[in-house]
């Protein structure tokens, strides 16, 4: 039993389609392993398709806090950011990334291309 291994059976509750099921078990991970980045970018992706942005943030705040060079909590936080218009937040999110991370180009022309879309 660990955060790892709890959060890889709630991704695949998602990929069943079981999304409140999903949500439980990430929602039990943050609890017994709050300092798991990554299931708190899953609670913040379930909440943003939720709806509730409020929360999504929250969790995505928590996430980038924890793991700021985890790239699918960088690209999350990115596509969110985006979405709600805040494009100065997830330019500065994208270009922190690249800085620390200038090895990872193929990631860093994706978030590129992201924000160019916006």
């Amino acid at each position: 039993e660990s955060a790892e291994w709890e959060n890889f059976l709630g991704h695949l509750e998602c990929l069943e389609g079981n999304i409140a099921k999903a949500k439980l078990t990430f929602l039990n991970v943050v609890k017994r392993w709050p300092k798991y980045g990554k299931s708190h970018n899953n609670l913040a992706a379930i909440y943003w398709d939720e709806g509730d942005k409020p929360n999504s943030l929250e969790q995505m705040a928590i996430a980038l806090e924890l793991e700021p060079d985890q790239w699918d909590i960088v690209y999350n936080g990115v596509r969110i950011l985006v979405a709600m218009g805040m494009d100065e937040d997830a330019r500065s999110l994208c270009d922190s990334y690249m800085k620390k991370n200038p090895k990872n180009r193929n990631e860093a022309e994706r978030l590129i291309l992201m924000l160019a879309n916006t």
